[in-house]
């Protein structure tokens, strides 16, 4: 029987209990503390943080792992919220001759909602349910998380355009909108408003060269509501900002392509003025961008945002 060499593991020793395990040398990692600290190397994500193909890695001399965090959180968030199309979304979706019955206040909507219902919801409601929106405010493109929902047609668009019952309940439910985002609307009636031949307003540019022309209505901020509406509308709470930065999206290309032009630029110089003033968080100015757009300004300069103290939970102190 050969004898073990004094470096090598002892034989196993027989207890009451069964066998134990034999004794090992302790022996240090073959990778060094210099080679971990290096830039080269780098920590791969566990096992249980699921599929993380979509997350690009930061670099390590940054708060590497905190951004991997939040970069990985976003993503869960945004793959969960994200809807998937039917194939026969194209068959589900109402005719638009139904979108021009629901803006005439003589047919049914979402759910089987009339116009008159759903402006009558609270603010609760309008903040929850996210089928309706599409209802009102129509674009002439699919909506990306309800497919399902009506599209304006050209040939609708057209006979929207003429019809003074669609243009008053848009104007409803803009100063509804605006109400549910704590801002107000006035209308001036001493100005004149440019008409076509159909009696349509218009806006032109030739008639006001100047860049900050008189307009008929006035958007501003409701001083009573909009500090009790920033929570729901104003602060960031997804991964986008805000679901209702989307639906002004919507609301300002909408009344664009109906012929409420003017409505369309008062709401976003509103949008501007609170930008300025700082009541929009520095997250929104890629929204800010898109706002401009949407109304058609973008020639118009975006103006500095005035920084303002916030709390924990990034609402304005005022």
């Amino acid at each position: 029987m050969r004898r073990s060499s004094p470096g090598s593991c002892q034989s196993p020793e027989k207890t009451p209990h069964g066998f134990e395990m034999p004794s090992m040398k302790a022996t240090k990692s073959v990778r060094s503390v210099s080679s971990r600290r290096s830039g080269q190397s780098r920590r791969l994500p566990s096992r249980s943080c699921g599929d993380l193909s979509q997350v690009a890695m930061t670099p390590r001399r940054t708060k590497s792992a905190k951004n991997f965090r939040r970069g990985r959180k976003r993503v869960m968030v945004a793959a969960m919220n994200a809807k998937k199309p039917s194939p026969n979304t194209a068959a589900e979706r109402p005719p638009p001759e139904a979108l021009l019955a629901f803006l005439r206040g003589v047919g049914s909507g979402p759910e089987n909602f009339d116009l008159e219902q759903i402006l009558r919801w609270d603010f609760d409601r309008w903040e929850n349910q996210h089928n309706y929106i599409q209802w009102l405010f129509p674009t002439d493109e699919e909506s990306e998380y309800h497919p399902e929902a009506p599209v304006l047609t050209p040939e609708v668009q057209e006979e929207m355009l003429v019809d003074p019952q669609v243009e008053d309940n848009l104007v409803r439910c803009l100063e509804k909108f605006l109400s549910f985002l704590g801002l107000d609307c006035s209308f001036d009636e001493d100005i004149p408003v440019i008409t076509d031949i159909s009696g349509n307003s218009v806006h032109s540019r030739a008639a006001a060269p100047e860049e900050e022309r008189k307009l008929p209505v006035k958007v501003f901020k409701n001083l009573e509501t909009f500090r009790s509406r920033r929570v729901d509308c104003w602060v960031v709470n997804c991964p986008e900002g805000n679901h209702n930065w989307f639906r002004i999206s919507r609301v300002l290309v909408s009344l664009r392509l109906l012929g409420l032009i003017d409505e369309a630029e008062a709401f976003y110089l509103c949008l501007e003025s609170l930008w300025a003033a700082g009541d929009l968080p520095g997250f929104a100015v890629h929204s800010m961008r898109i706002w401009r757009e949407s109304a058609g300004l973008e020639k118009r300069p975006l103006p500095k945002r005035q920084k303002r103290p916030r709390g924990p939970c990034a609402c304005v102190i005022s």
